[in-house]
């Protein structure tokens, strides 16, 4: 959520993000890591691969539906931590850009 609403800031102040975030948000699918497993790359990758929340939550998700019988790396509180500096950003970003919005 705090990724579209720093998006949707963005498309509000510059027009090329109208085009930008469809192509974001295709590359964004594969590197949520809901097609392999974190457990499946190298170690030295894998911290580089965790530093990208949306692994977390999928990886909780893997956790909870295969347990102990999957080696699952994730922490709770990096994703929420992301996840409420973008929210706060992208309030802001929409805040600021009211005068912008046309309401029918």
């Amino acid at each position: 959520m705090g990724m579209s609403l720093l998006f949707a800031g963005l498309a509000l102040r510059f027009e090329i993000m109208e085009r930008l975030v469809p192509v974001l948000m295709y590359i964004m699918v594969p590197i949520s890591g809901a097609f392999f497993m974190v457990g499946w790359l190298p170690a030295h990758y894998r911290d580089a691969y965790l530093l990208i929340p949306f692994p977390h939550g999928i990886e909780m998700l893997r956790a909870g539906v295969f347990g102990e019988f999957v080696p699952t790396y994730f922490s709770v509180v990096y994703p929420l931590v992301w996840g409420a500096v973008l929210n706060v950003f992208g309030m802001a970003l929409i805040a600021a850009s009211q005068d912008r919005i046309d309401v029918e």
